[in-house]
């Protein structure tokens, strides 16, 4: 625990701005997913970045250019944290597991901000909804870690963290 938790805290001394870049993507994916699931929300989105009245109805084709604009989103993300980890790894010369602060930042963290910024407290089934986005998050990262690691070390080779430099 004390190993990894070191290596964690040595990544974001050593590379800031990459793993606020990373946090940045965690904190948008749960989002972009959830768009995928309801694409109005992407409409509405767009009507209010323009500044324009938001719609209360919506055509087939707007829905459709919605979730097509979702998954275009979510696909960016995802590559992005694909390339944001190997830049990471490359500069930082050994591996670090980051997808345990994903879950902890995400899951536990932002399912309580959620709860308390709604004002209420749902039960069981409401928290395992919200918990759905965040777990998704924490598999992309750990699939996203595991190539980046081999794009940067090569397949099974995983320099490990020798302590601070």
């Amino acid at each position: 625990m004390n190993r990894w938790l070191g290596s964690v805290i040595e990544a974001a001394q050593l590379a800031r701005g990459l793993v606020a870049s990373i946090a940045t993507v965690w904190c948008l994916l749960p989002f972009t997913a959830q768009m995928v699931a309801h694409p109005d929300d992407v409409i509405r989105l767009q009507h209010w970045l323009a500044g324009e009245p938001i719609p209360s109805a919506f055509g087939a084709q707007q829905l459709f250019a919605g979730e097509l604009a979702a998954w275009l989103t979510l696909a960016a993300l995802v590559l992005l944290l694909l390339g944001l980890l190997t830049v990471l790894y490359h500069r930082l010369q050994f591996a670090v597991m980051l997808w345990p602060v994903a879950a902890i930042a995400l899951g536990v963290i932002g399912n309580l901000l959620w709860a308390h910024t709604l004002g209420f407290y749902d039960d069981v089934p409401g928290y395992l909804a919200g918990l759905l986005p965040a777990a998704l998050t924490v598999i992309w990262q750990r699939a996203a870690e595991g190539w980046a690691e081999d794009f940067v070390f090569g397949r099974g080779n995983r320099p490990p963290y020798a302590g601070a430099r």
